[in-house]
């Protein structure tokens, strides 16, 4: 975030809850009152290419405290990676512990060191547990800030349609020119998603997309002479 933002969104003051029109300080907000809740407080500012957009800051208690353990963990980790030697501080991806170390190449006289030491860095822990309980997210929504931090929260859900289409129902790749051909495939999937989605809600989602659809492809039917159409497949659980 630029650090207009990040100074914005890190500010204890300024903070409310749905519904009230209370303001709230974090450093005086009773823990037990909010603890359940998630308090937010929102923002226009313009991109780098000069469009005006809404942010939305949230923040939980009950995030927060998950969000420490999880850091006082990795320290932890870090710290152990620092006592192998300075190779073991490679970062292996933006998660990894051994972003909270820093490394010593040079001797206290400023000498270049033949040998580098890993150190766990106290300021990288501590920048990072300032933003403990925070989440900011930019949308072009103007719905009731509660309302935009219920649908952020279902964006797994979207990413997972997502996928289903891609993996189960072959959305991709797409081998079509004519545009009515397109649409008419990709209409296609999201029928078929729709359908999925309501099977799985009223089957209480206990079984996988992968197993639905086995079953499915595989419910083939005989027409018989005279008496009509008849299953042809073997009965399981779905």
């Amino acid at each position: 975030m630029k650090t207009e933002l990040r100074e914005w969104a890190l500010d204890p003051a300024g903070w409310r809850l749905s519904g009230s029109d209370a303001v709230y300080d974090l450093r005086e907000a009773g823990e037990v009152e909010t603890w359940e809740r998630v308090l937010h407080k929102e923002k226009r500012a313009k991109d780098d290419e000069g469009f005006e957009r809404r942010c939305v800051a949230t923040f939980s208690f009950k995030r927060m405290e998950y969000r420490a353990s999880m850091c006082e963990r990795q320290a932890e980790r870090a710290a152990a990676k620092a006592a192998k030697g300075a190779k073991a501080a490679e970062r292996r991806s933006p998660n990894d512990p051994a972003r909270l170390l820093c490394v010593e190449h040079v001797t206290a006289e400023g000498e270049l060191a033949d040998r580098a030491v890993a150190s766990l860095d106290e300021s990288k822990v501590a920048e990072e547990a300032r933003c403990d309980g925070l989440s900011c997210i930019a949308t072009s929504l103007e719905d009731d800030p509660a309302d935009v931090i219920a649908v952020n929260k279902r964006r797994w859900r979207i990413e997972e349609c997502f996928r289903t289409m891609k993996a189960e129902l072959k959305a991709r790749p797409a081998c079509l020119s004519r545009a009515d051909g397109i649409r008419g495939h990709f209409l296609t999937c999201f029928v078929a998603l729709l359908v999925y989605r309501l099977m799985d809600e009223r089957l209480g989602h206990k079984f996988t997309c992968g197993e639905l659809l086995s079953t499915l492809r595989g419910m083939d039917v005989l027409e018989l002479s005279g008496e009509g159409w008849v299953p042809a497949y073997a009965r399981d659980d779905v």
